[in-house]
């Protein structure tokens, strides 16, 4: 299902989805200033075909109401079911597109606080490999333990203590 643009444009699947690549692909440009950004979505519209159809601020709340869709699905509804026909995560078309670009951000998956004596099988799984935000968030020297944690990698420990390779 397409979606309708202020202006009467309706946004085809490829379009979406072609938005949030092209977002993802070019994070740096956004970032470095309103100027940066709304050229970058004047490239966009003209690889889309879609000058005199779209304005660059109309493609920048698109993607700002793609941002929100998927903030919201993320959370989910607590303490309550969906009704029939409700968007989900699992049926929103565009959740994976967006998961992909936005759910390795930090924002949106904040690294757990992991008591610093906790034994592996008490740790999550997803947490296992993720040292160096533990280390972070405890402001703490990050130690690779290999015989605790099996799965840290050098790489992610903020020490280079060459006794715990």
């Amino acid at each position: 299902m397409a979606a309708t643009s202020p202006d009467g444009h309706k946004w085809s699947q490829a379009q979406t989805r072609r938005l949030i690549r092209f977002r993802a692909d070019n994070e740096p440009r956004f970032l470095k200033s309103k100027a940066s950004a709304k050229q970058q979505w004047q490239a966009l519209i003209s690889e889309l075909e879609l000058e005199g159809k779209v304005s660059s601020q109309q493609v920048s709340k698109k993607w700002e109401n793609l941002k929100k869709r998927y903030k919201e699905l993320k959370t989910g509804k607590f303490g309550a079911g969906t009704d029939a026909g409700e968007v989900t995560a699992t049926n929103w078309q565009y959740y994976e597109d967006m998961h992909e670009v936005l759910g390795v951000r930090p924002c949106m998956d904040p690294p757990l606080l992991v008591d610093a004596g906790a034994e592996e099988e008490d740790i999550p799984t997803t947490m296992r490999s993720c040292a160096r935000q533990v280390c972070v968030l405890l402001r703490a020297p990050c130690v690779c333990d290999r015989d605790r944690w099996p799965g840290v990698n050098a790489g992610d420990c903020l020490d280079s203590n060459p006794s715990s390779s």
